[in-house]
């Protein structure tokens, strides 16, 4: 996604060709969508963190918020201080609900928390074929997992080992160990 980001977000590199940033970024979704399509493998039955975008909004929506989150420090290379706004929250745990492989839970509903110490606390609710993130605590989480909100994104978006934060401890997890050990069929890791 952040292939094609202009050095330090000048609009100019795309607008001086009469292109805003989001129409290329829309044309490019468009493009990869049809040549899967005519490869025969529809992205509606791509594995859910392939491309884990709402298909049913408009390809300049979607483009919008690829954006939003690689200005934001989320996607992309890490920064030193990420956004984490409750719309830039919002629109990462829209994304990580999407990805995540709910068969992975075998039927039985799971509960995860973040607490955040410099970040609003948000929770997923996985059930078989289903996924939610709402901004809050839950009630009745499985497992709570408390961290910083760039020591979450070190772990989940920018490839830092989880295991190792842990164990400096820079990610706490309280709770179900059984939940814990799912999350890496829920989310596995690219290869």
């Amino acid at each position: 996604m952040s292939v094609f980001a202009p050095p330090g977000w000048q609009l100019e590199y795309t607008r001086c060709y009469g292109f805003e940033l989001e129409d290329i970024y829309a044309f490019g979704m468009r493009s990869v969508e049809t040549k899967w399509k005519a490869a025969g493998y529809p992205i509606d039955e791509m594995p859910p963190d392939v491309f884990p975008f709402d298909l049913s909004q408009p390809h300049e929506e979607r483009a919008r918020r690829a954006i939003k989150l690689l200005r934001a420090g989320i996607a992309g290379e890490p920064v030193p201080n990420p956004d984490s706004s409750p719309e830039v929250q919002a629109l990462l745990f829209d994304v990580m609900a999407r990805s995540a492989h709910t068969d992975a839970v075998n039927g039985r509903p799971v509960t995860i928390q973040w607490r955040f110490t410099d970040a609003a606390p948000w929770h997923l609710r996985i059930e078989n074929g289903s996924t939610s993130a709402a901004q809050g605590e839950a009630r009745d989480a499985d497992l709570t997992l408390e961290t910083s909100w760039r020591d979450w994104l070190e772990v989940s978006t920018w490839g830092g080992d989880p295991r190792r934060a842990m164990l400096r401890r820079k990610l706490r997890p309280r709770g179900s160990l059984r939940v814990l050990l799912q999350m890496q069929r829920i989310f596995p890791r690219a290869a």
